[in-house]
């Protein structure tokens, strides 16, 4: 670069002249600002120093905004690239939202999507044309539940019919699924919905990157009557206890669930799976646990185990716990924190696996 394109700008914290601070120091050349003309570079190589201005405030915006409120996201690529997880992240018969949208091996389940959506309209009273007004004057804070580049390809009044169509369907499906077995088969042979088809579905309303906003399905819920409300929400609850609940365990009663606000369907599930369960038969072992628990705080009080040894855990595999002695037996509950261990017996909650 020649001399006359800079100039060299004010000191700072003293001379520049490396004989008067003693070495040649490289450090000691960052204390000096140059002032350079920017004309000397290109269009582009302007825009990407002017990044650099900008970086930090987009991260701490986004920080902000991820913080304040989950977002419906893709699942990462270092996932959907293994081709042995690939299978399990994709929906197999309907998708839902716009993520898998466009997907050409789902293009089947529009026309059942519809056949749903439709007789969500006709059976509860629904003014479609208001539906879909309605959808629309709230279309920014639906977007806003997915990740920029999710919906950044859809018009406005693509994304909305895409959420009214989908809304409509999923609430019904739960709902029809909720009531009786006769009752759905019924309700499938009238759509011409094959049953086998409709099998996968739960599992499809499930995946991580195929879900919609629970504030989209309260918008439908809530164009509906009161009363309908309550049992769309009540059928909402039972179609997802059901998908995890063990055999002959007991309904859950999980409206305090619905009612923070869940992020959406698969939300609800993981904070059903992780709820705390309130049993009164639990209350001895509870007893049990706490007078285990002081023993333990006193001996450690009275430095009769090491401090350190707080900090290590061992995890023993099922042969290991069976060798020592301790039996291990199914709990009652599908909650994962449902977990005890009263006189040598070990009670897990039972994990349904299904394909």
């Amino acid at each position: 670069m020649s001399s006359d394109k800079w100039r060299p700008g004010p000191n700072v914290g003293g001379s520049t002249d490396r004989s008067t601070r003693g070495g040649n120091n490289e450090s000691d050349e960052l204390n000096v600002f140059i002032d350079l003309d920017r004309r000397i570079f290109s269009e582009e190589e302007n825009k990407q120093l002017d990044s650099l201005d900008t970086a930090l405030e987009v991260e701490a915006k986004a920080g902000q905004s991820d913080s304040a409120k989950p977002k419906i996201q893709k699942v990462p690529f270092r996932l959907r690239d293994n081709i042995n997880f690939n299978k399990y992240l994709k929906p197999k018969v309907i998708s839902v939202g716009p993520y898998h949208y466009k997907d050409t091996n789902l293009k089947n389940s529009e026309p059942i999507k519809l056949k749903l959506a439709a007789l969500f309209i006709k059976e509860n009273g629904v003014t479609k044309e208001a539906l879909y007004l309605l959808i629309k004057n709230h279309i920014d804070s639906l977007r806003d539940c997915y990740d920029n580049e999710a919906t950044k390809d859809y018009q406005d009044h693509e994304i909305a019919w895409i959420f009214l169509v989908d809304g409509c369907a999923i609430l019904q499906f739960m709902y029809i699924i909720s009531v009786d077995e006769w009752y759905f088969e019924w309700r499938l042979r009238e759509l011409g919905i094959k049953t086998d088809y409709a099998a996968y579905v739960p599992h499809d309303l499930f995946l991580l990157d195929n879900q919609l906003p629970y504030q989209l399905l309260q918008l439908i819920m809530q164009s509906t009557s009161p009363s309908k409300e309550e049992v769309f929400l009540e059928s909402i609850n039972k179609f997802i206890f059901d998908y995890i609940r063990i055999p002959g365990e007991r309904y859950r009663n999980n409206d305090q669930i619905l009612k923070d606000n869940p992020v959406h369907l698969l939300d609800i599930l993981r904070k059903m799976l992780i709820q705390p369960i309130h049993e009164i038969s639990k209350k001895p072992n509870l007893i049990i646990e706490l007078i285990i628990d002081l023993a333990a705080y006193l001996l450690y009080k009275l430095k009769c185990i090491d401090k350190k040894s707080e900090y290590w855990h061992s995890y023993r595999s099922i042969e290991d716990l069976r060798e020592a002695g301790i039996n291990l037996k199914p709990g009652q509950t599908s909650c994962v924190r449902d977990i005890t261990f009263n006189w040598g017996t070990l009670k897990l909650p039972p994990i349904v696996v299904s394909s």
